[in-house]
């Protein structure tokens, strides 16, 4: 990463987007930050992601989890999942936390820097919902129907193509919509094809053309 870094320096042209998501270790998350100082026009763009089911990913030591609250807190934008919210913020974890709940994390974490905060992947019966703060605009939530299924990936599916509508102008509240509902497409598609585990997204990325999604 740092030889990419320093390739990229060394060119003339500016970055209209920084994004990072798994991130391996404190170096990789300083590098991410001292990338953020480097080009302060770009959009900084943080998947923080640290764990799942209430629990830390295994690589994930203290020093990791204290350096992506740096990155956290220098972002413009972030994209946790609820157990890594409450991990950021030092809280208990929640199975299924209610939305006013989850809208009270979103807040919270606003608090440590990040403009717009979305907390993605809240079960709740038949529905996953996705909560959106944002400082300026104040609350969006999107839910869809929940497939009965679980698949790796889907929260970086969901980030990407949010962030990716955010570069195309949109405003965030389509811009959550169209994440949520290509994810509850791309598994939909996943689990008719039989395919044995693997998220298939590829099959469907022509629906992030249609100008009207």
């Amino acid at each position: 990463m740092i030889k990419i870094k320093e390739h990229f320096s060394s060119l003339d042209f500016s970055l209209d987007c920084i994004y990072s998501g798994f991130l391996g270790s404190a170096a990789q998350i300083k590098t991410v930050l001292s990338l953020f100082k480097e080009y302060p026009n770009a959009l900084k763009a943080v998947d923080p992601v640290m764990g799942d089911n209430g629990k830390k990913y295994k690589t994930y030591t203290d020093e990791m989890c204290a350096e992506m609250m740096h990155l956290v807190k220098s972002a413009d934008v972030i994209t946790p999942n609820y157990t890594e919210a409450t991990i950021l913020l030092g809280l208990p974890y929640e199975e299924y936390p209610s939305v006013e709940k989850v809208k009270e994390v979103a807040k919270a974490l606003s608090k440590l820097g990040p403009k717009t905060v979305v907390i993605t992947g809240i079960r709740k019966g038949e529905l996953v919902t996705n909560v959106l703060f944002d400082t300026e605009l104040g609350f969006f939530e999107t839910a869809v129907k929940y497939e009965g299924c679980r698949f790796d990936g889907t929260g970086d599916l969901f980030s990407s193509v949010f962030f990716g509508k955010i570069l195309q102008n949109r405003p965030i509240d389509n811009a959550l919509l169209c994440a949520a509902e290509f994810v509850k497409d791309v598994m939909i598609y996943t689990v008719n094809s039989e395919n044995g585990g693997n998220i298939l997204f590829e099959p469907l990325l022509y629906k992030l053309n249609n100008p009207e999604k």
